[in-house]
C-alpha cells in the first residue's frame, strides 16, 4: 500500500489494536478497553489513533510489563495491513512503530528542477 490517507491509516491502527487484543485475550477485553478509554479518558474510538499515548498508558496500567509485548503484536498487525515488512526492535514501543510506518507509506516528494 504505497499511499494511505491519514483517516485510513487511523482506521487500520484501531483495527490492529482490536484484533491484537482479541487474539491475545478476548472480545470482552477489547470491549473493556474501549469502555475504559471512553469513560475514564473521554476518548471515542475515532480519536484513539490521535491519542496513542493514552492507549499505551492504559495498557501499561492494566498489563504492566506485558504491555510492551501487546504493543509489538499491535504493530505487527498494523504493518501486515499496510503491506510493510515488520522488524522487531527491543527498544521500540508502539508509538515508534506507528511513526516509522507513517514515514514508510508517505508518497515520495516530487522534486522539480528549474
Amino acid at each position: 500500500m504505497a499511499t494511505q490517507t491519514l483517516e485510513g491509516f487511523d482506521r487500520l491502527l484501531v483495527e490492529s489494536i482490536d484484533e491484537a487484543m482479541r487474539e491475545l485475550f478476548s472480545q470482552q477485553v477489547v470491549d473493556a478497553l474501549h469502555h475504559n478509554l471512553k469513560t475514564k479518558h473521554s476518548l471515542e474510538e475515532k480519536n484513539i489513533a490521535a491519542n496513542l499515548g493514552t492507549v499505551c498508558a492504559v495498557l501499561e496500567h492494566h498489563f504492566g510489563t506485558s504491555a510492551h509485548t501487546i504493543e509489538t503484536v499491535i504493530a505487527m498487525r498494523l504493518y501486515s495491513k499496510l503491506g510493510l515488512k515488520f522488524e522487531r526492535r527491543k527498544d521500540r514501543r508502539l508509538a515508534g512503530y506507528v511513526y516509522d510506518a507513517k514515514i514508510k507509506i508517505r508518497p515520495p516528494a516530487h522534486h522539480f528542477v528549474r
